[in-house]
This record gives C-alpha cells, sequence and structure tokens, in this order.
C-alpha cells in the first residue's frame, strides 16, 4: 500500500497570513489575490534562505470557486503535479482551507476519484477512494 501523501489548498482570497501555518505542514496550492500573492512570495523567499523543500504554489489569477467547471480546472492542475504520473506517492487526500464543502466540489472531487468530502472547522478534506484492482 502506498504512503499517504496529503496536499493543501488554500480556496480563500483573503487568509493571508495563516497560509504560513498550512504551508508548514502541507505542500500548499493558494488562490491568488494581493495579500496571499505576498504571504506567498515570503514563503519563498524563505524556503529559499533556509533551502526548504515544501512546495507552496500560487495560481497566476484569481478563481472562483462557484462552479463545477472551476473546481475541474483547479483540482486537474493539482493533480498533474501531485497525481500518480508525476509524483511518488501520489496525491491520496485534499485538504482545503478556507471554504465550505458545497455541491459543486464534491462533484468535481468525484470525477477525480474522491469520497464525499467531510467538513472541518476551517474547510473540509477529501480522499481518493482506494483503486479496485481488474481482474484479467
Amino acid at each position: 500500500m502506498a504512503a499517504d501523501y496529503t496536499v493543501a489548498l488554500v480556496a480563500d482570497p483573503d487568509y493571508g497570513p495563516r497560509i504560513t501555518q498550512v504551508a508548514e505542514e502541507f505542500d500548499t496550492w493558494v488562490i491568488h489575490s494581493r495579500i496571499n500573492r505576498w504571504v506567498v512570495d515570503r514563503l519563498w523567499q524563505r524556503n529559499a534562505a533556509l533551502e526548504l523543500t515544501s512546495v507552496v504554489t500560487i495560481f497566476s489569477i484569481p478563481a472562483l470557486l462557484d462552479s463545477s467547471e472551476s473546481w475541474l480546472a483547479i483540482l486537474g492542475d493539482i493533480e498533474l503535479t501531485h497525481g500518480g504520473l508525476s509524483h511518488d506517492p501520489p496525491l491520496s487526500r485534499l485538504k482545503v482551507f478556507g471554504c465550505q464543502i458545497s455541491p459543486e466540489a464534491n462533484a468535481a472531487l468525484e470525477q477525480f476519484g474522491y469520497g464525499p468530502a467531510e467538513a472541518e472547522t476551517d474547510g473540509f478534506f477529501a480522499t481518493k477512494k482506494p483503486e479496485v484492482p481488474q481482474e484479467m
């Protein structure tokens, strides 16, 4: 069984300095805004100076996570970088900060093989469903 690998998504454009705590624990993707960009730039500088290997990625344009299509686009980028073709171990859990579960989010997560999302105080998480081996 592969090791669990959790990636974080900061979905709140006003999350600001709280991004630092998230990025200390997870490889992190961040929705673009002026304050989020400022924090991510500082994290990049700090990580380079300390030679840290944690990954913080910010989307280049603001995104509204108000439709299944917007969730699919965001999840597609995350899966491209952290999925089975690009990362070992592959992403097995997504932890979303600063956003509540929505039907649109659940629909997109399901298309990427996640089970139902579970609410947390500051967001939610979703875990990939185990792959069922196919018979030959």
